[in-house]
């Protein structure tokens, strides 16, 4: 994934949505397999989780943490993860 987009709800589009631009053009958040779905949830509640713990960073995704996952292994692909979480 390269971008995101949210969009909001306007008279031609009454429902909010998200985007995210892959290699094959944008794809809507439905249309994302329940891997990539569960690991956004997943990211998007540690990054709120962060962004309440150091209310006053000017970088809270930036700052120390340490997650526990059990069973990462039922949902998604550990050699996944592992590229999205340290960059590959």
């Amino acid at each position: 994934m390269r971008d995101i987009q949210f969009g909001i709800p306007n008279e031609e589009e009454p429902s909010p949505g998200v985007r995210f631009k892959t290699d094959y053009g944008w794809v809507s958040m439905n249309d994302l397999s329940l891997g990539y779905r569960t690991m956004i949830a997943w990211m998007a509640d540690l990054a709120r989780r962060l962004s309440e713990r150091y209310p006053e960073s000017p970088d809270p995704i930036g700052e120390p943490a340490v997650v526990l996952i059990d069973e990462i292994d039922l949902h998604l692909r550990v050699q996944n993860l592992t590229c999205q979480l340290w960059r590959c």
